[in-house]
């Protein structure tokens, strides 16, 4: 899915214009949105994983 976004984006950016229609536009937004918040949350999760294992050694192994 982000490679959908990213070649799409890297067009955007050569061209200066979105060529490929206002629905697709849409779909190709909500798309950014939610690989954008997916990565977010991904690196949250592995924030706080860490966290743990650092600060509660002990528990962390149970």
């Amino acid at each position: 899915m982000m490679l959908t976004v990213m070649v799409f984006a890297a067009t955007n950016d050569l061209l200066g214009h979105w060529p490929f229609g206002g629905a697709y536009c849409q779909f190709w937004i909500s798309c950014d949105i939610t690989c954008s918040t997916a990565s977010i949350i991904n690196l949250a999760a592995i924030s706080l994983d860490r966290y743990w294992h650092i600060s509660k050694p002990m528990m962390y192994m149970r």
